[in-house]
């Protein structure tokens, strides 16, 4: 993939939460749905050890954990990298062209946002 992106100096990680409970079948039981079948436990097994870049979570993935899984993303990124200029968080509805965001970090002589430990004054 060197060609999509410089592996030098970007990272690209993908944030997965815990498959959300089902409550729309009529049966007691959650249904088959809900949770990741073993196939795909063993998907991400195989990504996570080729590349190590998976980060499985505690949060729940749903609508209304968005917030939480963002922020989770922001302080793994402030513990981790904290020299890191950019970050970009994408859904799995959507196509990133990551070149494109390097090159738009690169050219920005600014970082206008931050994620900050502490209260600033």
């Amino acid at each position: 993939m060197k060609d999509l992106y410089d592996e030098e100096s970007t990272k690209v990680m993908f944030f997965i939460g815990k498959p959300v409970r089902c409550f729309s079948c009529a049966h007691l039981e959650f249904c088959r749905r809900c949770f990741r079948s073993l196939e795909e436990e063993e998907l991400l097994a195989i990504e996570e050890g080729r590349y190590h870049d998976v980060i499985v979570t505690e949060i729940e993935e749903d609508y209304y954990s968005l917030s939480i899984k963002t922020y989770a993303m922001l302080l793994y990124k402030d513990t981790r990298f904290r020299s890191a200029k950019c970050m970009v968080k994408a859904d799995s509805d959507n196509v990133l062209i990551v070149r494109n965001y390097e090159i738009l970090c690169d050219e920005t002589s600014m970082v206008r946002y931050g994620c900050f430990s502490e209260a600033t004054p």
